[in-house]
Formats: structure tokens, sequence, C-alpha cells
């Protein structure tokens, strides 16, 4: 195999960084519907992953794709979503899940790399939590919301003053939770 690599005009070694162990050698990050199983983003085989879940919530860096390998300033709670060890087949199944960061662990590096935490999708359902007491307690309604209702733009106008938990359900397991206290306008 090595004859043929080196004998092949077209192939020719390249030298490369660590860096480019966390890019994906098949398919690319989707910005407007990171859940679409077209072409997603999959990862090398012969590495044991680790995809562990992160937010860039509180960052000024946009994740619509995945952000820049030395910036590790995203916020990671070390819950593991999935992995992948060595010699886990089929390879197609080793992709980069949406709202996770990667760990190799072959590279002895403790930081998670390459955070991915698009919201570009619109939520599949979710519900609306009202504290009745205006305090965070048990004294709660909580209404289920479908897709048109937990996507309308004009949710949050249109609840009454009060403490709310809006919380949002996507096709990729991802939930995204916002409090928010809603004053007399």
């Amino acid at each position: 195999m090595r004859e043929t690599i080196v004998a092949h005009p077209k192939l020719t070694p390249t030298l490369t960084d660590v860096a480019s162990l966390y890019e994906p050698y098949q398919g690319e990050y989707n910005l407007v519907n990171p859940t679409s199983p077209e072409n997603v983003p999959q990862f090398q085989p012969g590495f044991d992953y680790s995809f562990i879940e992160c937010s860039c919530q509180n960052i000024e860096e946009d994740c619509d794709y995945p952000i820049p390998y030395h910036d590790t300033s995203f916020q990671n709670n070390h819950t593991l979503i999935s992995s992948f060890d060595t010699y886990y087949t089929p390879y197609t199944s080793i992709t980069h899940p949406n709202h996770t960061a990667i760990l190799i662990a072959q590279l002895n590096d403790p930081e998670t790399r390459r955070c991915w935490d698009n919201w570009n999708t619109d939520a599949i359902g979710g519900s609306v939590t009202k504290f009745n007491d205006g305090v965070f307690n048990a004294n709660v309604t909580i209404t289920p919301k479908d897709s048109t209702a937990i996507n309308n733009q004009n949710l949050i106008q249109d609840l009454p003053t009060g403490l709310y938990k809006i919380e949002k359900n996507y096709f990729d397991g991802a939930t995204q939770e916002t409090v928010i206290i809603k004053e007399n306008e």
C-alpha cells in the first residue's frame, strides 16, 4: 500500500497538526437544519471518540459551526452523549451530534474541543411552565405546546405577567430551557 501511495502522482504525503483529527473526513456541518441526516459530518475510525454535551450560551463565539480547535471557552457540563471506541463499526455512525464537543482519548488532552451548539432549527414541541406563586416551587401550571405554538415568535409577548420556564424539544433529543420573568408592559 505504501508503494502505491508513493508511486501515485496525485497522492502525496501531507503533514498536518492534531487539530485535523477534529475535522470530519466526510460530510459537512449543516447551518440551517443541524438535524438533517443528509451528508452528516463523519469522523475517522481508529480513535476513541467521546462526544460531550456543550453550550455556547454565555460566550460571544458563534457555534452554528464548531468553534475553532484552540477555543475552549464554551461551557462543558461533562455529560457524555455518545462514544465510539477504536474498533467500532459501522464507521458511518461516528458522527458529531449537535450540542456536543469532541474528546479523543488517544491524545491525552483533558480539554473537549470543537463545540457545535447550533439552534438554527425549529423545535418539534415543548412546554410552558408557569410558577403560580412567582417563585420556583411545585405550585406550577404546565402547558404542553406543539411545534407551531412553541416556535411562535410572539410566544413570550403573549404570556401574562409571571415567572415562566419555556422548554423546547428538538428532533435530535436536545432540550433548551429558558427562564423568564414577564413584567407589566
